[in-house]
């Protein structure tokens, strides 16, 4: 489950990157804005790095949270296949 959701936080960081890129791309080809509009647009794009940013560190935070728990399982699966054979 949480190698589930690690994936749907990385789609959702691909997804806010390509918003990121398309507003990006957007900006280039509009005329020359005055500071008002560079100020909006600006802080747009700063609030969509911020959402890629977010996202890939909650993708980092449940892959970790998912290595974790293979460890613990790997673990006591192994001491209580031991004790079956042993008991």
């Amino acid at each position: 489950m949480a190698r589930a959701l690690a994936e749907r936080c990385t789609e959702e960081s691909d997804k806010a990157h390509d918003k990121l890129t398309s507003r990006e791309r957007l900006r280039e080809k509009m005329q020359p804005l005055d500071a008002g509009e560079e100020f909006d647009a600006e802080i747009m794009v700063a609030q969509f790095e911020d959402e890629v940013g977010a996202w890939q560190d909650l993708s980092a935070r449940w892959l970790k949270y998912a290595d974790h728990l293979e460890r613990i399982y790997v673990r006591f699966s192994k001491e209580v296949q031991q004790a079956d054979e042993g008991g």
